[in-house]
């Protein structure tokens, strides 16, 4: 039985291994800096890990010695415990603890005397010990049946709602607090969305053992959370296409690194941002966890996304990472900034990185709760009084608004190295009546002129989960600079700020279609030529009530947004994730994901006409929608992002990470360890197969190879 400091340390760190160092003041990891309390460490052994790094031995590992710890020289030997901060081929980690090997080493044989791996035996013990300690802390732990199920009242319409229910246990037994046996209410969460994924979801007639927490005012209990073929080249391929279009190139990613290859996560709902000063420098994210630690993983590229490595710099390191991310640089300053749902707590925070590729978490700017889908847009000014401020815009759905008018942006005119809140704001952009709020998406779309737009869906009436919504565009000619910005544009028709595009659209929201959650699809994307062109996409359901489809729409303003388009330019049955950007020259670019009944296929569309003629249709990917069975929602996310820069345009995705050629048109790099021959991903061994799950995949569309 390991002693106490075995398993304290264990408690404290993602990752712990007996390791033999190689080299001191040297690093393995691209961006990860080397001094003299920098290591290259052998891991011989590993002791306790995520799945993920369960075959880790072996391999090169670059340990960030702890600051209070004794500096070890090449062939040393010691128990390292630690966290994770960068994975790229291989994995760096910063220590937490270290003990000798004889402190662990009687352990381990204990161990294997029983016939145990030590990871099994060490994973036990902390599993135990977390039990203990969560049963320490019940109000009360009894043995109970479920014998009634109820919801416990109405829910806020966001995707992150937890959706509580009351479950009525029989209590047969009591171990502990003051209850009688009989009939106990019990709250729970019982939403299949990222944030609530883990909660207890009791089951009718389930019996067992209940560890009981009083909740608030004392009017119920809840219960607890209870040799292969490796593509690692930049792979580029003349477009496959099936419109006229124009000639290109494209390449597609897997941005799974290699020292993750053996990761079965469901990396869901991607972002991207590219330095528009420098576009080899991109950050995406997805909802991707760190394998331990307080903050979670930004993936980062540094040649065009041709590779990838993670940076754990994101604060709130939740069961799938952070929440809701989204990332924007600004124009010519090179700071990231960032708006996510707190992984821990479920809050809104706006952050900032003066360096993207550094370890250093990431500057908190805001921090806000009753949130939903933050969405940054940032620029910088480069002419005039203003030059080289950023100005950052962060969309979302504020549910600290007043009345029901919850579309909201916040803004800030000098962000870049202010101290915290840099000059961030929320300003509602909802003028009209709601249904008590809007729609969770609010997208923006910012030009260098400084106009800015920004789109909501307006829910006006409806009941339940279904709703008649407006879809509404609102302006700025000015850097959304004034003490009431967003008011430029006015509806002629009831005089109100902001240009409903339609009205009355039916949604039903969280409907779900191949095993994704449906009912807040909007893009925004403005012309960088001119100001006054800008394209709108949304979905809805054209059959109703009665309908089972989810359609998409894409519309067009050549007026600022005062008038659009009186049909739809484009219309998708059955898609979803729309994302529009604009080039250089002025051609239009769609991403989307249209479900096929049995498949997801994700596809880019480019057109120079608004779709006059057919357009340039380019399959990313497709693969089935059964598989593999979503663990939580979303399955592939709420959104996709698409960018221009310059005549480029990049974009992410996610799906079905089987690495089958047939599944990408286009061709497809893998870093993560894949036979494409036999189909099957492979785990850091290059033996052992990895089941499949979801990745995120990034793509670059090129008139020239050579510009990346």
């Amino acid at each position: 039985m390991p002693d106490g400091e075995v398993l304290d340390l264990m408690s404290r760190a993602g990752i712990s291994f007996t390791g033999t160092v190689q080299r001191v003041g040297e690093s393995r990891v691209a961006g990860v800096a080397a001094d003299e309390r920098t290591a290259v460490v052998r891991v011989d052994q590993v002791l306790h890990a995520p799945d993920a790094l369960a075959r880790l031995a072996g391999s090169d590992v670059t340990v960030q010695l702890a600051a209070d710890a004794e500096i070890l020289q090449p062939g040393q030997r010691a128990a390292f415990f630690a966290d994770a901060v960068a994975f790229g081929e291989t994995l760096a980690v910063s220590e937490v603890g270290r003990l000798p090997l004889e402190a662990v080493e009687p352990h381990v044989s204990a161990a294997m005397a029983a016939n145990l791996s030590p990871q099994v035996d060490f994973r036990r013990q902390l599993a135990e010990r977390r039990l203990q300690s969560h049963a320490a802390q019940a109000d009360a732990i009894v043995v109970a049946r479920v014998v009634r199920l109820e919801k416990a009242g109405p829910s806020r319409l966001s995707e992150h709602d937890p959706d509580r229910w009351r479950a009525a246990l029989d209590v047969t037994h009591i171990e502990r607090g003051e209850l009688t046996e009989g009939e106990v209410e019990v709250l729970y969460y019982n939403s299949l969305d990222v944030r609530w994924r883990r909660c207890p979801k009791p089951k009718a007639g389930q019996e067992g053992l209940w560890l009981l927490h009083e909740t608030e005012g004392g009017n119920g209990t809840s219960p607890p959370s209870r040799s292969p073929t490796r593509r690692t080249t930049s792979r580029w391929r003349t477009s496959t296409s099936s419109g006229p279009g124009v000639a290109g190139m494209i390449r597609v990613v897997n941005m799974i690194p290699q020292s993750l290859s053996g990761e079965v996560n469901q990396d869901s709902e991607p972002n991207i941002a590219v330095n528009p000063a420098q576009p080899s420098d991109i950050v995406a994210t997805a909802l991707t966890p760190a394998p331990g630690g307080s903050f979670a993983p930004i993936y980062v590229s540094t040649d065009h996304g041709a590779t990838w490595s993670l940076r754990n710099v994101v604060p709130g390191n939740g069961s799938v990472g952070t929440g809701d991310i989204t990332v924007g640089f600004a124009t010519a300053s090179g700071v990231l900034y960032a708006g996510i749902l707190n992984g821990d707590t479920g809050d809104l925070q706006i952050l900032r990185a003066a360096s993207f590729a550094s370890t250093t978490p990431m500057t908190v700017l805001v921090e806000r709760a009753d949130e939903d889908q933050p969405w940054v847009i940032a620029g910088t000014v480069v002419a005039g009084p203003d030059n080289g401020q950023d100005r950052v815009y962060v969309g979302n759905n504020d549910f600290n608004q007043t009345d029901g008018a919850t579309a909201t942006v916040d803004r800030s005119l000098d962000a870049a190295t202010a101290a915290a809140p840099a000059g961030f704001a929320p300003f509602a952009i909802e003028r009209r009546a709601t249904v008590g709020q809007d729609g969770p998406p609010v997208r923006i779309a910012l030009h260098p002129d400084g106009t800015v737009y920004a789109a909501f869906q307006r829910w006006v009436s409806g009941s339940g989960l279904d709703f008649n919504v407006d879809v509404v565009v609102t302006r700025d000619d000015a850097w959304a600079s004034g003490t009431d910005p967003f008011g430029a544009l006015v509806d002629p028709v009831d005089g109100a700020i902001g240009q409903r595009v339609v009205t009355g659209r039916f949604i039903r929201f969280n409907a779900q279609m191949g095993q994704e959650r449906l009912g807040s699809d909007l893009a925004i994307a403005v012309d960088p030529a001119d100001s006054s062109n800008v394209w709108l996409a949304w979905c809805d359901r054209v059959g109703g009530a009665a309908g089972t489809d989810w359609t998409m729409h894409v519309r067009r303003s050549t007026d600022r947004g005062q008038t659009w388009s009186s049909g739809d330019l484009r219309t998708i049955t059955n898609g979803k994730n729309p994302a529009l950007a604009v080039n250089s020259a002025g051609r239009v670019a769609l991403l989307f994901q249209e479900f096929t009944g049995v498949q997801w296929v994700t596809q880019l569309e480019l057109t120079d006409d608004a779709w006059a003629t057919p357009a340039e249709n380019l399959v990313l990917h497709r693969a089935p929608s059964a598989v593999p069975a979503r663990t939580f929602l979303p399955f592939l996310g709420d959104y996709v992002r698409l960018l221009a820069v310059d005549r480029d345009f990049y974009g992410v995705f996610c799906g079905n990470n089987t690495p089958d050629l047939a599944n990408f048109p286009n061709g497809v790099s893998y870093q993560r360890n894949a036979d494409f021959a036999a189909q099957t991903l492979l785990d850091l061994d290059t033996t052992t197969p990895v089941a499949v799950s979801v990745d995120p995949f990034f793509f670059q569309w090129s008139e020239d190879q050579a510009q990346a």
